[in-house]
């Protein structure tokens, strides 16, 4: 298992622009962290960007998730961009 910290950048209006979609992705979001693959993370107080961790076998799986994730994202105006900044290896 590899374990992923990725950070989201959003844009100036993103807080508002999200909040009729909000529901959809935390529900996805828990959905992922039932099924192990999301282990926590989330905005910083002022909604300006997110952290996630996940967990995944391979990083194709991760390039997976976030390019879903962003494309939910998109829908809402500035396509948030996403950053990859460590990967730690599970025994």
């Amino acid at each position: 298992m590899i374990v992923f910290h990725v950070a989201i950048e959003t844009g100036d209006d993103y807080v508002a622009r999200r909040a009729p979609h909000r529901e959809a992705h935390l529900q996805r979001l828990m959905a992922l962290r039932a099924d192990g693959v999301v282990i926590g993370g989330g905005p910083s107080p002022d909604g300006r960007s997110a952290d996630v961790f996940y967990r995944v076998d391979q990083p194709d799986d991760l390039r997976r998730l976030v390019e879903i994730g962003r494309w939910i994202c998109g829908v809402l105006g500035r396509e948030p961009s996403s950053k990859v900044n460590k990967a730690f290896k599970l025994a």
